[in-house]
């Protein structure tokens, strides 16, 4: 690391230190020099100047080497609807030089519940800033690699995010380097510190994913450095000012409650030298503000974001009979604990600031000796402690959004302080760093906080391992309650509602497309025997047709197949088994979740309700064993209720799938009910029996299963 960093002096060789209060190693001017308004000195810097830079280098450089790392073999470059929101708005503007992103979500696996609809469009929740940027930058890589986001997806996010995500957090930990260098009074202080930001932090996971946490902590370094030689070494330099204006208010652009952080560094160094306060920070700032509110009225027509306007009808909306998500929230996203329990889960729970990164427990003390003691970090204690109780109070205030940011490993909307709490480190490392007591508590401390910050480094996205082990233990639970539906042993919804009907079901064949058509042949006796011809062909092939006398009453109740069946001879009855299981052997259908399916019928999506069912069958000759699974989206609205059907063979062993054959319903003798148009009501649990499968049988998870930050997606 070179010997300066933006103008810090990071040398200093082995001089001797000034005698300090409180026993700590460090120098710089004392109160007599403060009274005399003389510019206090930096800290002399103490120990092996040399040796603590090629630390520096150490670790900076091993914590970005793992950085550059987690993104280039990042498992799924899209990893969550509330990045997915962002780079569809980043593909609009580039390709369709627009915010509306109704054409880029009907690509499979681009869709985000982030999105709201406004003006007979769909538009991303995030503020646009951001995206805008990041957009300029693909479109630069698009013309100059001959990237595409469609076609080479994880290649052209990986390079933005070395771009917008890694570089400017590296130079965000050599210049924490560099204040701790100058400002820090021990060696332990500062390697700590500095190792702390590199491992210990949950910026460090979320370096692989486009979110604007990352940025507005990195914007608040670069706005509290040129502060700190603003007010304690007194360089009143116009770049100074023009960086701390500027990152200020792009740090605000980012978190909007860090606007009070903006005033409150502006009235600090307008304290130091108003005329350029004025002059210079103040024109800095006006030009990401002005970036903001540009961007958000060409999106939105108004100043104000999405954002402020959640709860409003364009986040609850009902399109093609799909429902958005926040009219129905699931999971963690339900918002239904008290005030009490949501600040304990903030500051020590599952989410907690100071249960998964125990190191800030040592801001507390960090506080009370730095705003107690005149020294560099008074600033910067004072700035973290009145601007952490500022945000817990703002988030706490949202009753609406008592969901900690949603599905992801930390409390990610307090991530913009993170530079601030480990600044608040140094006083109390310097005060009491010299006890052996201290280190062994703080590196046990910065163990754990590392710990948190690696487990979620291929996904940010998900909950937190403290959240994991509580729900296990039953101490929490943010499962949706949502509907309980009865399993079924036949893969048929029920019996038509009425006489003749008929369904058509089609699909991709090998070789050609193959049909499914179920038709229920007229009348019923007096016991409730009906009978219903099922026709399998393909295209310029000869149909095969079988018929099915079958109980309309046990049909309805998804009974055994044996049950269903009736025949006066046994040799239709294995056939008649066959075909109604639905697989090789024997199974349970569980019936799991609400899906809204699009479907040729009609343009509105239909409300099913998906169910699963598989089997481990070795064939009777020998031969290796498979894993025979079938989906079925069930529909009341339909004949025999069954939308859709997704048949696959699977290696038990590897999970590989081996093939695969979906049938969805193409043609239909009528619809029974109609499209709700209006709200969804929230779904009620209805006693049933238990969702687990019997003792022995195979299951597979559904394919579909929504992700747990996001809702079902209709299935394309």
């Amino acid at each position: 690391m070179p010997g300066n960093v933006s103008g810090v002096a990071v040398g200093g060789g082995n001089r001797p230190a000034a005698p300090t209060t409180g026993g700590t190693q460090g120098g710089g001017a004392g109160p007599a020099a403060a009274a005399k308004g003389q510019a206090p000195k930096a800290p002399a810097a103490v120990g092996n100047a040399p040796l603590r830079r090629f630390v520096y280098f150490l670790i900076i450089g091993t914590a970005a080497a793992m950085g550059l790392s987690a993104i280039l073999t990042m498992p799924e470059p899209l990893q969550s609807a509330n990045d997915r929101s962002r780079w569809c708005t980043v593909w609009s503007l580039t390709e369709r030089g627009t915010y509306i992103i109704d054409e880029i979500i009907k690509v499979p696996g681009w869709d985000s519940i982030d999105k709201v609809r406004y003006r007979e469009h769909f538009y991303s929740t995030k503020p646009p800033l951001y995206p805008t940027i990041v957009a300029g930058g693909y479109w630069v890589l698009k013309r100059t690699a001959g990237l595409d986001l469609l076609r080479n997806t994880h290649t052209t996010v990986a390079v933005l995010m070395i771009v917008f995500n890694w570089l400017p957090w590296v130079a965000c930990l050599i210049l924490l380097a560099a204040l701790v260098e100058r400002y820090a009074r021990t060696d332990w202080s500062r390697i700590f510190v500095v190792f702390a930001a590199a491992y210990g932090t949950f910026l460090t996971p979320f370096l692989i994913t486009f979110n604007n946490h990352t940025l507005a902590a990195i914007c608040l370094t670069f706005a509290i450095y040129p502060a700190m030689r603003i007010v304690y070494d007194k360089q009143t330099r116009w770049d100074y000012f023009a960086l701390s204006g500027f990152a200020a208010a792009y740090t605000v652009c980012n978190e909007i409650p860090a606007a009070l952080f903006g005033v409150a560094l502006f009235l600090i160094l307008m304290r130091q030298n108003s005329f350029r306060a004025w002059l210079v920070f103040v024109p800095a700032a006006l030009i990401p503000i002005a970036g903001y509110f540009a961007t958000t009225w060409i999106c939105t027509g108004t100043w104000k974001p999405f954002q402020s306007q959640y709860g409003t009808p364009i986040y609850r909306y009902v399109y093609e009979g799909i429902p958005s998500y926040w009219m129905n929230p699931g999971g963690i996203d339900q918002s239904h604990e008290t005030f009490w329990v949501y600040l304990m889960h903030c500051v020590v729970g599952h989410h907690g600031i100071l249960s998964l990164s125990p190191i800030f427990l040592l801001m507390l003390p960090g506080w009370w000796v730095g705003i107690r003691e005149k020294t560099p970090w008074r600033m910067v204690c004072g700035l973290g402690l009145g601007l952490t109780l500022w945000v817990l109070g703002f988030y706490l205030w949202r009753t609406e959004n008592y969901n900690y940011g949603g599905n992801t490993s930390g409390l990610r909307w307090a991530f913009w302080l993170i530079p601030l709490w480990l600044m608040a480190l140094v006083p109390a490392l310097d005060h009491w760093g010299h006890l052996w007591s201290m280190r062994v508590s703080s590196g046990v401390l910065l163990i754990l906080a590392v710990f948190s910050a690696a487990v979620p480094h291929d996904n940010p996205w998900q909950p937190p391992w403290l959240q994991k082990l509580m729900e296990q233990a039953g101490w929490v639970n943010y499962k949706s309650p949502g509907e309980v539906f009865a399993d079924r042993k036949i893969w048929l919804g029920g019996w038509p509602k009425t006489n003749g009907a008929w369904i058509e079901l089609t699909g991709p064949g090998p070789r050609s497309a193959v049909y499914l058509r179920l038709e229920s042949m007229p009348g019923a006796d007096e016991n409730g025997e009906v009978m219903v011809r099922m026709r399998w062909f393909k295209e310029n092939e000869k149909s095969l047709t079988q018929t099915l006398h079958l109980w309309e009453e046990a049909v309805n109740a998804g009974a055994s197949p044996e049950e269903c069946l009736k025949f006066e001879t046994d040799e239709q009855l294995p056939q008649g088994i066959e075909f109604l299981q639905g697989l090789m052997a024997p199974a349970t259908y569980h019936v799991r979740a609400i899906k809204y399916l699009k479907t040729p019928l009609r343009t509105d999506a239909f409300r099913c309700r998906q169910a699963v069912a598989t089997v481990d069958h070795r064939p009777v000759d020998g031969g290796p064993k498979y894993r025979y699974r079938r989906d079925v989206w069930l529909c009341d609205d339909v004949p025999f209720g069954v939308l859709q059907i997704e048949d696959s063979v699977i290696d038990p062993v590897s999970g590989t799938i081996l093939s695969k054959q979906r049938l969805t319903a193409t043609k239909v003798s009528e619809i029974y009910e109609p499209v709700a148009a209006t709200e969804v009501p929230p779904l009620q649990p209805t006693p049933t029996a238990p969702e687990s499968p019997p003792t022995g049988e195979a299951t597979l998870p559904a394919k579909d299963e929504p992700k747990k930050d996001e809702p079902a997606k209709p299935t394309k």
